[in-house]
């Protein structure tokens, strides 16, 4: 069985609190300065893009481009009031039997 001795001096926690204060400050200085590197290269970025960026339309139509028209809107007046009669369906095709298909029969051997 161990048995654990209680420490002699009071000053253990001390050398605690200065390990815990000399790796906090080093650490908070490289967050400063990373943060501000991070906050430069976004703003260069930026920058960068907006210089990129055109000042005409987004999408530039053709030469002889003209502006669009909705065709159902664009149809003459007698047209559009005008009913469509339905159109009869065909009926449906007859389901193919594997066998009557040729190329899926068995090869019949013919004997000479």
């Amino acid at each position: 069985m161990v048995v654990r001795s209680k420490p002699e001096s009071k000053m253990g926690g001390l050398g605690w609190g200065l390990l815990v204060v000399g790796l906090a400050v080093p650490s908070l200085i490289v967050f400063s300065w990373w943060s501000h590197q991070k906050g430069e290269r976004d703003k260069s970025v930026s920058v960068k893009a907006r210089g990129r960026a055109s000042t005409g339309p987004l999408f530039q139509g053709g030469r002889g481009a003209t502006k669009l028209v909705n065709p159902i809107l664009a149809q003459p007046a007698a047209v559009s009031t005008s009913i469509a009669k339905p159109v009869p369906a065909s009926p449906a095709p007859a389901p193919v039997d594997a066998l009557d298909v040729p190329s899926l029969a068995k090869p019949q051997t013919s004997t000479s």
